[in-house]
Formats: C-alpha cells, structure tokens, sequence
C-alpha cells in the first residue's frame, strides 16, 4: 500500500468517526482501530489544515505602573497598643519578631 492510499483510508476513516457521534474509544473498538492510531492520523491532518500556526513562543512588552514614589530610605511605622516602632527598609526580621512580642506582652 502506497503512502497516498494509506492517507486517503486514513481520511475515510477520520471522516467516518468525526460523523459517527460516537466518543474516539467506542468508535475505535468497534471498527477495530487503534485509539493512538486514530488519535495520531487525526493530528497528522489537523497540522496539514493549520500549516500557518506557529510554534514559537511571541513575547509582548507589558508594562507595569511606577510604584509610588517609595525611596530606599522609607521606612513603616507598626503600632501596637499604645506603642509604637518604626522600621526601616533592610530591617533584620528576628528582631523584629522579638520587639513585636516584648511589645505585645508589655502594651
């Protein structure tokens, strides 16, 4: 069998199950086909009808707002009780940990 009759059964069969209404397993089992078979013809086709996509990736620019005017020297303020700390940007966050809990223990 030449490759142009396998693909022109191929086609038939494709044609035949697409018109089936039937799921690609029952429609395998009952006319003996491979489901990989069927699955990989199909995917054969589907490629020579969409020669055009692309596999390649296509980036796209997005660009992101400007954060608001924060300056590497800000810092935050943390309230608790009646108390209150303020830490700056390149704070270590274990002492931080332990001054939040003396604090929460003392206000």
């Amino acid at each position: 069998m030449t490759k142009d009759e396998r693909r022109s059964i191929w086609g038939e069969k494709i044609n035949n199950y697409r018109n089936s209404n039937m799921t690609a397993i029952d429609w395998c089992n009952e006319n003996n086909v491979s489901i990989h078979s069927l699955k990989s013809w199909i995917t054969k086709f589907n490629k020579e009808q969409n020669p055009h996509e692309s596999k390649e990736t296509e980036w796209l620019a997005v660009e992101l707002p400007k954060p608001n005017n924060i300056s590497p020297t800000s810092s935050i303020i943390i309230k608790i009780g009646s108390c209150s700390i303020e830490i700056a940007r390149d704070f270590d966050k274990t002492v931080l940990a332990d001054v939040v809990q003396v604090l929460t223990s003392l206000c």
